[in-house]
């Protein structure tokens, strides 16, 4: 598994090196892309969709953006895979110990 920062702006290089690993450990490498965003989460009270729509709608544009990287790394033999996944972040306050 590599993990991505930008579905469709990542590194070539490093790419490639975790491709170049998982070819000479014959696996399959999977590009994983984390998402959240507080707008598509939390939306004002004018929205027009609910939130589980807006998530899965900003998981599927994600998803389309990342095999678009993808699809040209399988073209050359590789077995690789992406997944988008939705992770809340967690903020401490002073009352977490």
């Amino acid at each position: 598994m590599f993990a991505v920062a930008s579905p469709g702006g990542s590194e070539p290089s490093a790419i490639d090196k975790a491709m170049h690993s998982a070819s000479a450990l014959n696996a399959e490498l999977e590009l994983f892309h984390c998402i959240f965003d507080v707008e598509v989460a939390r939306p004002g009270r004018f929205a027009t969709r609910d939130v589980e729509e807006g998530i899965h709608e900003f998981i599927e544009q994600r998803q389309r953006q990342l095999e678009r990287a993808v699809e040209p790394l399988r073209g050359h033999g590789a077995r690789i895979r992406s997944s988008v996944r939705w992770g809340e972040t967690i903020t401490m306050n002073s009352r977490m110990r």
